[in-house]
């Protein structure tokens, strides 16, 4: 009645297909998830580099806007202030 050797039973060949069918979709799942998370990679290295351009510009934009001839020009093209008058005159 009973097989003579472990190959020849049904149930060791079930549970040998059943673990290699359950190996198989692991790897195909853990395939997916890594190219999924290759392109999400691809793209926020794309924005870092946007962000590193936008950072270099705004960068020099302060270091314009700070000199003092680009603060004196600013300076003479203002009205004068009086500083007599209090803030919340009406």
């Amino acid at each position: 009645m009973f097989p003579k050797t472990l190959f020849q039973s049904h149930h060791f060949i079930a549970i040998l297909l059943s673990v290699a069918s359950v190996a198989a979709f692991f790897r195909i799942y853990s395939r997916i998830k890594i190219t999924l998370l290759g392109y999400e990679i691809g793209r926020i290295r794309e924005m870092e580099e946007q962000l590193l351009k936008k950072r270099s510009l705004l960068t020099m934009e302060y270091a314009k806007i700070t000199t003092r001839d680009y603060l004196m020009r600013q300076a003479e093209k203002a009205p004068p202030v009086d500083f007599q008058r209090p803030i919340a005159e009406k």
